[in-house]
């Protein structure tokens, strides 16, 4: 007897409350892969299904495959989907595309108020990322005219 989207949906959740994220994904793959791939009466959102596996990839580090699915939620449904904008802000964040990130997590902060704090603390992080950068560059561009002063002192 095969399982439905919703069982495999309902699996997922206790996997991913369990802190088992490798099962979770696991199992929401198969109901994305259900729901595919049959046609099935049940009405679980696609977009949710891409949404709480994206959640059970950031928890298990891998944040390329996190970004793939925020943006395929945010593909099936824009509107009202802060947390799909959340999820795609952190993995961006964390993938190193810093404006990207930035670009999310404002549109996570306009869409929701619910977990602003939430939302806040990503942009805060962005910022001081960014900020972390500009400096570095900076610091970079002199090390480089350091260098090139060492060379030149030592070639006369």
């Amino acid at each position: 007897m095969s399982l439905t989207p919703l069982d495999y949906k309902k699996q997922a959740n206790e996997y991913y409350s369990k802190q088992q994220w490798s099962l979770a994904i696991d199992a929401y793959s198969k109901a994305i892969e259900t729901i595919r791939t049959t046609t099935s009466n049940e009405s679980i959102p696609l977009y949710l299904l891409y949404l709480n596996r994206s959640s059970a990839y950031i928890q298990d580090k891998n944040f390329f495959d996190g970004y793939q699915d925020a943006r395929q939620s945010l593909k099936l449904k824009a509107e009202a989907n802060s947390k799909g904008y959340y999820c795609a802000g952190i993995c961006a964040y964390r993938l190193g595309f810093i404006d990207k990130a930035t670009k999310y997590a404002e549109q996570a902060i306009n869409g929701q108020r619910e977990e602003f704090n939430g939302y806040l603390d990503l942009k805060y992080l962005l910022e001081k990322k960014v900020n972390s950068i500009k400096r570095w560059r900076k610091n970079n561009m002199t090390a480089t005219k350091c260098l090139d002063r060492l060379q030149q002192i030592t070639h006369q």
